[in-house]
């Protein structure tokens, strides 16, 4: 079976450029962490919604190119996985986009959320296993067996932890897809790959820094300047003369 491999078509440069493309590549990406580190120093609110919306679609699309290059132009032997995996696509998209207006209808609390986020966290977990074990029909000679376990482990951690769970997949949904660009810099520019680990090690501790950051206590000072801010009470001399001891005799 050949593989549908019109998106990633092969690029015509010479050896020159080639040479001092690793070099231009790392330098780029250097200078747009550096950037992103100074508009998030200065607008992290704003400067995190502007790059959801600035690179979700091309990310996405960059994943799905790679889905693509990569599924064969008949699928045979490998329709269920190929049909589970679409599949599960679809309809995972279909709930995580209807749940928020279902919890709005019926008024969830906040334990009915956690319920409804781990629910749908249990399906994809569901989801992904049912996809490795279909996979290891087609490879019998690899040990598969423990995949089921470990997917019930995190459906335990799942429902034990749903909201760290939930910030746990917000950093590893982009580890997957840098998993993804190494595989595709593997095949088509292996000798940027060096490059590529580097920028990914200059960038590595953002996250937990972020996570650090999230969780720090309060400052001694912030307690300190709000113990000052406490009403103080009003001078002796000043309540006397609103509110005197004995009534004025009349004249």
């Amino acid at each position: 079976m050949t593989a549908f491999d019109a998106s990633y078509p092969p690029l015509s440069v010479s050896s020159r450029d080639d040479a001092s493309a690793p070099t231009r590549f790392i330098l780029i990406g250097a200078a747009l962490i550096l950037v992103s580190a100074l508009l998030a120093g200065f607008a992290p609110i704003g400067f995190s919604i502007v790059a959801v919306f600035l690179f979700a679609g091309p990310h996405n699309w960059m994943e799905a190119r790679y889905f693509l290059s990569q599924m064969p132009a008949h699928w045979g032997p490998l329709r269920p996985f190929f049909v589970t995996g679409i599949g599960g696509v679809v309809s995972l998209t279909l709930a995580f986009i209807a749940l928020p207006y279902l919890g709005v209808a019926l008024q969830w609390d906040a334990p009915a959320w956690d319920v409804a986020s781990a629910t749908w966290n249990t399906a994809m977990i569901l989801w992904i296993t049912a996809l490795v074990m279909l996979r290891a029909r087609q490879h019998p000679t690899r040990n598969w067996d423990w995949a089921l376990p470990a997917s019930l482990v995190l459906v335990a951690a799942v429902w034990v932890w749903p909201r760290p769970w939930e910030i746990f997949m917000v950093y590893l949904h982009p580890i997957i897809a840098m998993l993804f660009l190494w595989r595709v810099l593997g095949k088509r520019r292996r000798v940027w790959r060096p490059a590529f680990a580097t920028l990914l090690a200059t960038g590595a501790p953002s996250p937990p820094a972020a996570v650090a950051r999230r969780h720090e206590p309060p400052r001694a000072s912030s307690a300190a300047s709000t113990a000052k801010r406490r009403p103080r009470s009003q001078p002796a001399s000043t309540a006397a003369r609103r509110f005197p001891a004995t009534p004025p005799s009349p004249a």
